[in-house]
C-alpha cells in the first residue's frame, strides 16, 4: 500500500512540475502614442523544455481605426528538439491583407507569402539557403539578449537584410539604435532610425519607431508573469547558438 501511495505521489509531482514548466510565461503590453493615443500592443514570451515561443498583436484604437485600421498579429517559435523555427504573421492594415509563413533551421529558410486581393489569393514561395537568418521576433529577441552579431540577418517579405545597430549603456537600461530599411508593403513600412530601450530584465521598456505614414512611441504599461523569463530564454539561446554557429 505504501509503495502504491509513493508511486502515485511521484507521478503527481512529475505531472505538476511539467505543468509549471509549461506555464512559464511573460506578457508585456504597451500603449502606442504620438501626441495622441494611437493603439496598443502586447508581446507574450513562453518557454518550456520543448520550445521558445513569442507572440504578439498590435492594433489601432477606435478613433484611429476610423482613418486607417491596423490589426496585426503573429507568433514565432523555436522547436528546441528539432532545431526548427516556425514564423507566422498575419498582416491586416487597412485593405492590405497578407500572411507570412516561414519555416527555417540555422542553414535554410522556406517561405510562403499569401496576398489577398479582390477576393483572390496570390501565393509566392521560395527557399533561402543561408546561415544566421532570423525572423523579426527572434531578431528582436537577439537584440534584447545582447546576442546580436554583425553576421546575423533579418528575413522578411522575400528579402534578407543585414541591419546595422548601435548600442549605448545607461544606468538601468541599454539603448539600441537601428535603421531597418525594409522593402515591404502595407501601412507599416519602416523608415528612418528606430530606438529600443531594454531594461535590466531584458524587456523592451520603450520603443520609438517611424513608418512611412508617421512616427509612434510605445511605452510598457503592464507586465504579467515571470519577470526573469527573458533572461532564462536568453541563457538557453546562448547554448543553442554555440551548438549551431561555432
Amino acid at each position: 500500500m505504501k509503495n502504491i501511495f509513493f508511486i502515485v505521489f511521484i507521478i503527481f509531482c512529475i505531472t505538476f512540475a511539467s505543468q509549471v514548466l509549461a506555464e512559464e510565461k511573460l506578457t508585456v503590453c504597451y500603449k502606442a502614442y504620438y501626441f495622441i493615443p494611437l493603439g496598443e500592443a502586447c508581446i507574450e514570451y513562453s518557454f518550456d523544455s520543448d520550445k521558445i515561443k513569442i507572440s504578439s498583436y498590435i492594433k489601432t484604437n477606435t478613433l484611429i481605426s476610423l482613418i486607417k485600421r491596423i490589426d496585426n498579429k503573429g507568433y514565432s517559435f523555436l522547436d528546441l528538439k528539432r532545431g526548427v523555427y516556425h514564423f507566422n504573421f498575419f498582416q491586416r492594415e487597412g485593405n492590405y491583407k497578407r500572411d507570412h509563413i516561414y519555416t527555417y533551421s540555422h542553414t535554410k529558410l522556406n517561405y510562403k507569402i499569401i496576398k489577398f486581393k479582390k477576393g483572390k489569393k496570390h501565393i509566392k514561395e521560395g527557399v533561402v539557403n543561408k546561415k544566421y537568418v532570423f525572423d523579426p521576433y527572434f531578431y528582436s529577441l537577439n537584440l534584447q539578449c545582447g546576442l546580436h552579431r554583425n553576421n546575423f540577418n533579418l528575413f522578411y517579405d522575400k528579402r534578407t537584410y543585414n541591419i546595422s545597430t548601435n548600442e549605448t549603456k545607461r544606468e538601468g537600461y541599454r539603448k539600441i539604435r537601428l535603421k531597418p530599411d525594409i522593402k515591404t508593403s502595407g501601412l507599416l513600412v519602416p523608415k528612418g532610425y528606430w530606438w529600443i530601450f531594454v531594461n535590466e530584465d531584458m524587456m523592451m521598456e520603450r520603443v520609438w519607431v517611424e513608418f512611412t505614414i508617421g512616427k509612434a512611441k510605445l511605452k510598457s504599461v503592464s507586465v504579467d508573469g515571470d519577470r526573469n523569463l527573458i533572461k532564462k530564454i536568453c541563457d538557453k539561446l546562448v547554448n543553442v547558438y554555440l551548438l549551431w554557429y561555432n
